[in-house]
């Protein structure tokens, strides 16, 4: 019809301008009919639901509030919200059941909500899976993928990643994050384990970690794991450390479990951001593997790696495995690698065992290796086929410190090996022991052992 009443006034030379006023109205009203009909479209289709079969610009939020599961198994999603508390994915239980959240392929992209969110506030354990997912939020707090579990039982969060991304632009905005929180003490068993594999993950803002995992629960006898295998995690703010694994509770026994392997680049450019950071508040100990990780700090008090061991009584094992791979920080205060017991009545053995890792520090105060005791217990570091360099002022090959005057624990350094140690600052020698009560302390080294130290002692002990 319009286009008919526009022909039969264009054949009349007379009626040009009236031609020219009726076909502005009609395309006016064309336009505002086609405008209402994309609205009434978009708006019918951009809509919270709980399907595996999202429309187009659907997002999905499923809650449960009785008996069951909730599954979500979704392929090549295209999902993307923009409003506040619009999570790209939202799964709440408050019964009893578990939460399955399966994706493959696709993207999930939030602007000022979380990209990922199961929470369980009752029994049940919480599963997510995603394989070559681009997950990305923009918003402060909002995480890329988290898993949250405040219920009384379960066996907990497990969170895999294999392939795909996770970006977070916020300050404390975590790219993957799973923590189990009962103040209660009743879900004890309730576990936390991340794993990730192949992926990409980064952060931009201040205290945005990179892979978080941690349990908050009094008297819990249940393990945090996180492990990254290949893939690169990535953080550019201040206090934003790429790997952190943590238990509060002093009367946890559940231990920390942390692996870096298969060639995973960790790296951190904020201050006070460190490549892995462990912390460990229970009575457990604290178990940490770098196999061919690659880690770099660029920024003042970032370590390579810490693993800190807080436990007021008993002996658990701090332990600190390396095999190939780099570390490197270029900052001051930047320890490459620092194992650290910091209470007195602290009875733990700290190990560090290392073997074919390049560790370089260009700091001032910046240790290669350093191992720290305030307790009891004894420190033993055994080196082979590592090349460490220092080139800061006051920064040490290797330290071996026990700072406690009651203990008679032993220090034992082994350099025996096939090792090089270049120490090029002032008030730094190569190899370091010190032990403030009365235990010994030992450092061997061997005929294959190069320690250059122009401006200090090679070795003090």
């Amino acid at each position: 019809m319009v286009m008919r009443n526009t022909r039969s006034l264009a054949s009349s030379p007379t009626n040009h301008k009236r031609r020219r006023t009726l076909h502005s109205r009609m395309s006016v009203r064309v336009a505002m009919g086609t405008l209402l009909a994309l609205l009434c479209a978009t708006e019918a289709r951009a809509a919270a639901v709980c399907s595996n079969t999202p429309g187009a610009n659907d997002w999905i939020r499923c809650t449960q509030t009785g008996s069951g599961d909730i599954d979500i198994d979704l392929t090549n999603p295209a999902i993307s919200t923009t409003a506040p508390a619009d999570e790209g994915i939202e799964a709440t239980h408050t019964g009893t059941g578990n939460i399955e959240i399966d994706v493959t392929g696709g993207s999930i992209a939030a602007a000022d909500a979380n990209g990922v969110d199961a929470r369980h506030e009752a029994a049940g354990a919480i599963d997510i899976d995603l394989t070559n997912v681009a997950v990305s939020t923009q918003g402060q707090l909002d995480y890329g993928v988290y898993a949250g579990h405040q219920g009384t039982s379960g066996t907990g969060i497990d969170i895999d990643l294999t392939g795909g991304s996770v970006t977070t632009a916020g300050s404390s905005s975590y790219a993957v994050s799973a923590n189990v929180n009962d103040a209660t003490g009743t879900a004890v068993g309730a576990a936390v384990s991340i794993n990730t594999k192949n992926t990409v993950v980064s952060t931009m803002g201040t205290r945005a970690y990179g892979v978080f995992g941690w349990i908050n629960t009094v008297g819990s006898t249940a393990p945090v794991s996180v492990n990254v295998a290949g893939g690169s995690v990535t953080t550019a703010g201040e206090n934003a450390h790429a790997v952190r694994a943590y238990t509060f509770s002093q009367t946890s026994t559940g231990a920390i479990t942390v692996g870096v392997t298969d060639g995973a680049a960790l790296s951190t450019t904020g201050r006070n951001a460190h490549g892995v950071l462990i912390t460990q508040n229970g009575l457990a100990g604290i178990d940490a593997d770098l196999t061919d990780a690659v880690i770099s700090t660029a920024n003042t008090s970032s370590y390579g790696f810490m693993g800190w061991l807080r436990n007021n009584s008993g002996s658990p094992l701090l332990d600190i495995d390396i095999v190939r791979g780099s570390v490197k920080t270029t900052g001051a205060r930047s320890y490459g690698i620092l194992g650290y017991v910091d209470r007195t009545a602290s009875a733990s053995a700290l190990s560090i065992d290392a073997d074919g890792v390049a560790v370089s520090t260009t700091g001032d105060t910046s240790h290669g290796f350093f191992a720290l005791h305030l307790g009891t217990g004894g420190v033993a570091v055994d080196l082979d086929d590592v090349a460490i360099s220092t080139t800061g002022d006051g920064s040490y090959g290797i330290v071996g410190n026990i700072r406690n005057a009651a203990s008679t624990a032993a220090i034992a350094i082994d350099a025996a090996g096939d090792r090089a140690i270049a120490v090029e600052g002032l008030n730094a020698a190569g190899i370091l022991g010190l032990q403030a009560g009365l235990g010994s302390v030992g450092v061997t080294t061997g005929a294959e052992t190069s320690i250059e130290a122009p401006f200090a002692a090679g070795m003090e002990a």
